[in-house]
């Protein structure tokens, strides 16, 4: 039996039969996964993730925790002790021995070597992606960031009248002008 599915978009078909998944990545690596006792229903939708992340994930993650691990002068012994963990599971994670990583060690290697989760994972080419609003939010007031909360969380008519009166208290705009007062003598 032979089906095509919807499939993450690097991957291009998958053929069943009783015992086996066969997935044709982009790349044309085939990648194949056995399946225990028969249960192609309940065990699809898992041989399908681990297919993709096998598939896409992992090639991108050991690649690019070596490379930054590298580039930033670290060794596997430094990001184990930022991580609170051995010398050989980052060892591990570099080899793609461990293909199952949980997001927020992937947050922690992220952090460790001041990269974002998304380049590690490979969904962006940018090392230093940050979040750009959270990085303007470490700018912010305590003030600001409760007027800009309290706005994300207004209707779009409470938006547009927060804008309203926001720009009727608008700081006049001087141009090389001394202000003097009126009542000057």
């Amino acid at each position: 039996m032979t089906l095509i599915m919807a499939l993450p978009p690097l991957l291009l078909c998958v053929s069943c039969d009783v015992t086996n998944i066969t997935a044709f990545s982009v790349s044309c690596q085939v990648i194949k996964l056995k399946i225990l006792k028969n249960t192609l229903r309940s065990v699809q939708f898992s041989a399908i993730i681990t297919l993709y992340e096998e598939a896409t994930f992992m090639p991108f993650m050991r690649d690019r925790l070596k490379q930054r691990r590298l580039n930033m002068g670290l060794t596997l012994e430094e990001v184990a002790n930022e991580l609170q963990v051995e010398r050989p599971t980052i060892q591990r994670y570099e080899s793609g021995k461990i293909k199952s990583i949980s997001t927020t060690t992937v947050e922690a290697l992220a952090q460790a070597l001041h990269c974002s989760p998304a380049y590690l994972m490979g969904w962006s080419d940018s090392v230093h992606e940050l979040d750009d609003e959270k990085r303007a939010s470490d700018n912010l007031t305590a003030g600001e960031k409760r007027i800009l909360e309290l706005y994300r969380g207004a209707t779009d008519a409470g938006r547009e009248a927060a804008e309203v009166v926001l720009q009727g208290y608008q700081k006049p705009e001087i141009k090389g002008l001394v202000i003097e007062r009126e009542n000057a003598i």
